[in-house]
């Protein structure tokens, strides 16, 4: 085993942005495999995932 991966990366059928106050960050493929993996997975847990639909979240201070 070479530790090399064998598959396609999943991410490469999605597109995974992330932006902090208005500014859009690069990713490195690992962190797009982890951020889209753990969003789409709950999401399913949810029971709500499409595959062909986006799955929008965002983040930000408490109201009040």
């Amino acid at each position: 085993m070479t530790g090399k991966r064998d598959v396609p990366r999943k991410t490469e059928s999605r597109e995974v942005t992330l932006s902090i106050n208005g500014h859009a960050v690069e990713l490195n493929g690992y962190v797009m495999d982890v951020f889209q993996e753990v969003t789409v997975g709950l999401v399913r847990a949810l029971g709500d995932e499409n595959a062909d639909g986006t799955i929008e979240l965002r983040i930000g201070p408490a109201a009040g």
